[in-house]
């Protein structure tokens, strides 16, 4: 799936091996602002069915929806979020967050990919008590404002 000029996978099967992208995602009803990893995508063909974005975003009944008959175009994403979310400034401040993904699926959402700010790396930490615990690093292309930050705040 291409969005705003990044690539994001969501496969079990891609080449061998298993892709699943990780984004930072602003919440449509609250604007929390979440990180997690994306599970899949989809896209609902059959007319007059109550999705997300006419349900929850636009808010129509089930019954206006399904009379109105109208076909969505809208690419949705299954969402697999952290209990421990972060804004995007917070993330940028440091060189490497600790996230966690829930367990279950009390925090997995169906959201439009409209909602996606933009990708993050996460790399299992291999050092955790569980498989759950991930370490994210800002993109490379970022790592000199983390050093100049701190060289000038030692001065």
């Amino acid at each position: 799936m291409s969005y705003n000029g990044e690539i994001y996978r969501a496969s079990p099967n891609y080449h061998s091996y298993e892709w699943y992208d990780w984004a930072h995602v602003l919440h449509p009803k609250d604007n929390r602002e979440m990180q997690g990893k994306i599970l899949g995508f989809f896209r609902y063909k059959t007319p007059g069915y109550p999705s997300y974005r006419s349900i929850e975003m636009s808010g129509m009944s089930v019954a206006d929806v399904r009379n109105a008959n109208e076909r969505e175009d809208t690419v949705y994403m299954i969402f697999h979020a952290c209990t421990n979310w972060r804004s995007r400034e917070s993330l940028e401040k440091s060189f490497s967050v600790p996230l966690k993904l829930a367990p279950g699926d009390s925090y997995t959402y169906c959201l439009p990919v409209s909602c996606i700010r933009g990708p993050i790396a996460a790399i299992p930490d291999f050092g955790a008590s569980d498989s759950l615990q991930y370490l994210s690093s800002l993109p490379y292309h970022k790592w000199g404002k983390i050093f100049v930050d701190k060289v000038n705040k030692s001065m």
